[in-house]
């Protein structure tokens, strides 16, 4: 109990992780836990605030500790789905009654995996082509100065400063390819990890920009190929698909949309529990199981839709896109028993089921009132489910014309449902998990948003083929210095040679 769910590949069934330095403590330093889980901690809480809730509300104030649970409330009524299908899923098309549930569901778009970019190596001025993977931020952000190398490349022939070029970070590119030789992006990106540096040097190894990819990999054209651009003096930059994933995703890591936000955010290194096993703290039992089965059977099963989620309750935030689910049903009293139809295997919520219940002592069914006690009139049955789901997972960059392919890693989450009975229908009302190890918050975009700044709104002509205007260098410049984004219509352009795709920056 409280610990991760392992995740598997749903290929071959085997353990998997893209990650390893997830699964213990880095060497010679404390332990996420034993660092008090960084996710929790007041200097993360602040950056994060700064760099991603305020933008989603500007009335927030990030001097104050807790506002990493500012903006969603824990979702433990059941119509908290609701919220997360506005905008997606038109109200008739909504579907609450567990036998117009799908069992199993699966994206019908074209997402893509990609590199989250990690904090400890600059974000998106980490030179991936070299394959050096860096113990300290420090060692990678000194790796090399801009804009001191391109003063000693400028004077070469276009043929080799272009071969000198191709092996820069997306960061360096894109700063070249607006002709700010200032290099603002370059500087901002390597500077932006400074007040997360723990006390051996180093940056928790989960921190990146995993909450761009993830909306980015769902809602941006897939980068499939190679595409070139015009820089200063008409050097030719080449951008490998990872380059422009890797702006992309930081372009939805730092710029605005609006979202559709459930569930919890825990922020506990070790959370409370009952005798029961059963999280007592409110935020870290998270999305209520009745919001995840609906979301999972309304968006992918019957719209091929997918959404994103943390998908570990603990300090940690894995934002990863869910692709895929299946759902088996089993009894709660003998799990043993499993079917594909609830109703064989549902038992009756009477006082027999009460009394082996450990959600009874204390009462934690039904719904919770004001005063914090529970009101588990109107549950009629429970039925519990094994949902495996699919994710949608990151890796590490390649320096190469063609990307990667996708990474997908799957999970099995137990629960159950608490069935409210109406006109012979049987609706989720609630539910408990199992285990403790469950997805923290469920988000996704609005239909139709696109990660824009205010500065997106003047179009300033840049086009693949020709050097950026001169005015470009100058708005690019301070969208980088001061928010760390790249500007929308040279993410487009990119995008859209790559993929072959539209990409709206309005």
């Amino acid at each position: 109990m409280n610990q991760p769910i392992p995740k598997f590949d749903p290929r071959t069934g085997r353990p998997a992780s893209p990650h390893p330095e997830w699964l213990g403590p880095l060497a010679d330093e404390p332990s996420p836990t034993e660092l008090a889980g960084w996710k929790a901690h007041a200097r993360y809480q602040r950056y994060r605030c700064e760099k991603f809730l305020k933008k989603r509300d500007p009335q927030i104030d990030c001097s104050r500790l807790d506002v990493a649970t500012a903006g969603g409330a824990t979702a433990e009524p059941d119509d908290r789905f609701r919220e997360l299908a506005d905008t997606w899923i038109a109200k008739g098309d909504r579907r609450f009654s567990l036998d117009s549930l799908p069992t199993r569901g699966a994206q019908a778009s074209d997402p893509w995996s990609g590199d989250y970019w990690r904090a400890n190596h600059g974000f998106t001025s980490y030179r991936y082509s070299s394959g050096v993977k860096y113990e300290k931020w420090r060692d990678a952000v000194d790796a090399y100065a801009q804009p001191d190398e391109w003063k000693g490349l400028a004077n070469l022939p276009l043929a080799e400063l272009a071969a000198a070029v191709v092996r820069w970070s997306p960061a360096e590119k894109y700063d070249l390819a607006v002709g700010d030789l200032s290099f603002q992006l370059t500087r901002e990106q390597k500077q932006e990890g400074e007040t997360l540096v723990g006390p051996l040097g180093k940056i928790e190894p989960w921190m990146g920009l995993c909450h761009g990819w993830a909306p980015a990999s769902l809602f941006v054209p897939n980068p499939r190929r190679s595409a070139v651009s015009t820089g200063p003096g008409g050097v030719a930059i080449t951008w490998y698909p990872d380059d422009i994933r890797a702006l992309a995703s930081l372009a939805w890591s730092n710029g605005n949309f609006d979202t559709n936000f459930i569930g919890g955010r825990c922020n506990a290194e070790k959370a409370r529990v009952y005798p029961n096993g059963r999280l007592r703290d409110v935020e870290c039992f998270d999305t209520n199981p009745s919001s995840l089965h609906l979301a999972l059977a309304n968006f992918l099963g019957r719209q091929g839709i997918p959404f994103l989620a943390d998908a570990i309750f603990d300090a940690e935030v894995w934002n990863q896109p869910i692709v895929e689910y299946q759902f088996r049903y089993f009894d709660p009293t003998d799990p043993t028993r499993m079917s594909d139809d609830w109703r064989d295997v549902g038992v009756d919520y009477d006082d027999a089921f009460k009394a082996r219940d450990r959600f009874q002592s204390p009462l934690t069914r039904g719904r919770r009132k004001a005063n914090g006690s529970h009101d588990d009139r109107g549950i009629s049955k429970i039925v519990g489910v094994a949902a495996t789901v699919v994710y949608l997972d990151t890796y590490d960059a390649a320096h190469a014309a063609e990307p990667a392919k996708n990474v997908t890693l799957s999970a099995t989450y137990t629960y159950d449902l608490e069935l409210h009975e109406k006109n012979g229908r049987y609706y989720p009302m609630g539910g408990e998990w199992h285990e403790n190890a469950h997805p923290d918050f469920l988000w996704v975009p609005r239909r139709g948003d696109t990660a824009t700044l205010p500065v997106d709104e003047r179009p300033l002509g840049f086009r693949l083929d020709t050097p950026a205007p001169e005015a470009m260098a100058g708005v690019a410049a301070g969208a980088s210095r001061k928010e760390g984004y790249p500007l929308c219509e040279v993410v487009r352009a990119l995008v859209e040679a790559s993929s072959g795709g539209s990409y709206a920056c309005r």
